[in-house]
C-alpha cells in the first residue's frame, strides 16, 4: 500500500527544503562569526522535537583546529507564546543530576540563572534579584552594569538594564545577572580580556520571541564574553530577525542547558552550586 500521494510528496518536499532554507541563512550568519574568530567549523546540526515546538542549532569547530572542541549552541521556539519559571534550587551535586531532577516535567527547557557567592561563614548564597512566583527571595545587588531578566502577568519574557529597574506589581519571575552582551541589536562587548570559559545567554527578539545560546568546550575554555557576545549577535531566527538584546548568565562550570525532550544537555556535568534555574515552558 502506498502511503504517499502527490500531496504528501509535495508537503514534504516543501517542509525539507524549508529546513534547508533556515539552515542555510542560520549557517551563513553565523559561520561569518565563527570566521571573525578565525575558527573553522563542521557543517551546523539541527535538532528539532516532532511538534517543531523546539529548534538548536550547532556549530562545532574544525577538530584539527587551534580551537578544536569548541561548541556553540542556539536554541529558538515555534512563537512567542512561552513562559519563564524562575526556579531556586541552592544544591550542590553533579550539575546533570541537578538539572533532571529539578526541571519540571512540563518544561522546553532550563538554563542557568543568576550568580552566587559566600555568606561570612563560607557558604553559598544567590547573588542579585531573584523573584519566583511573583515572590522576592533575593534582592537586588547594586552592581554597575547588567540586567534584569523578567516576565509580567499577560506579557512575554524581556530584558532591562539592572540600574533602571525598580520591583513593581505583576512581576511573576524575574533574576539578574550580568553583563548584558546585545544591547540594540549591537554587540555590548567592547574590548576582549581573552579568558574564556563556558558561557550562556538569555536573548530576546524583535517580535518578542526568546532564545537562549550556549558555548562549550570540554575544558570550560569555550570562549571570551566578547567572543561570545560576537557570535550571540550572529543568530538569525527562522523568521529572519537577530537579537535586540541578550544577557549573560552565571559563567564558568555553572553554564548549562538541559532540552529534556531532546535528550540533550550542554555544559560541565561535574559538581557544583546551583542557586536557581530559569525553566521556559509553553
Amino acid at each position: 500500500m502506498n502511503l504517499f500521494t502527490k500531496k504528501n510528496y509535495l508537503e514534504c518536499f516543501f517542509i525539507l527544503n524549508s529546513l534547508f532554507l533556515i539552515s542555510a541563512i542560520s549557517f551563513a550568519a553565523t559561520n561569518s562569526a565563527w570566521q571573525k574568530l578565525g575558527v573553522n567549523t563542521a557543517p551546523e546540526r539541527i535538532v528539532q522535537t516532532r511538534d517543531h515546538t523546539i529548534t538548536v542549532h550547532e556549530m562545532t569547530s574544525s577538530p584539527l583546529g587551534s580551537r578544536a572542541g569548541l561548541t556553540f549552541a542556539w536554541v529558538e521556539f515555534d512563537n512567542v507564546k512561552k513562559n519563564i519559571l524562575v526556579k531556586e534550587v541552592l544544591r550542590f551535586d553533579d550539575s546533570y543530576s541537578i538539572y533532571k531532577s529539578e526541571t519540571p516535567a512540563n518544561a522546553l527547557l532550563s538554563i542557568n540563572g543568576g550568580f552566587f557567592g559566600y555568606d561570612a561563614n563560607k557558604r553559598y548564597i544567590p547573588l542579585g534579584l531573584v523573584i519566583s512566583d511573583g515572590t522576592i527571595v533575593n534582592r537586588k545587588i547594586a552592581w554597575s552594569g547588567g540586567g534584569i531578566l523578567l516576565q509580567k502577568k499577560g506579557e512575554h519574557a524581556k530584558i532591562t538594564k539592572a540600574r533602571k529597574f525598580k520591583v513593581s506589581s505583576g512581576i511573576l519571575q524575574a533574576v539578574q545577572s550580568k553583563p548584558l552582551i546585545v544591547e540594540d541589536s549591537q554587540v555590548a562587548i567592547y574590548s576582549d580580556d581573552k579568558e574564556r570559559f563556558n558561557r550562556t545567554a538569555f536573548g530576546v527578539f524583535p517580535s518578542g520571541r526568546i532564545f537562549v545560546a550556549g558555548a562549550f568546550e570540554s575544558f570550560g575554555r569555550a570562549v571570551s564574553l566578547y567572543e561570545f557576545a560576537q557570535l550571540v549577535t550572529s543568530i538569525e531566527s527562522a523568521q529572519g530577525e537577530r537579537p535586540v538584546t541578550a544577557i549573560a548568565m552565571d559563567g564558568g562550570p555553572g553554564s548549562q542547558i538541559y532540552i529534556p525532550q531532546l535528550k540533550l544537555h550542554y555544559g560541565d556535568p561535574g559538581k557544583n552550586y546551583v542557586p536557581n534555574l530559569v525553566v521556559i515552558s509553553r
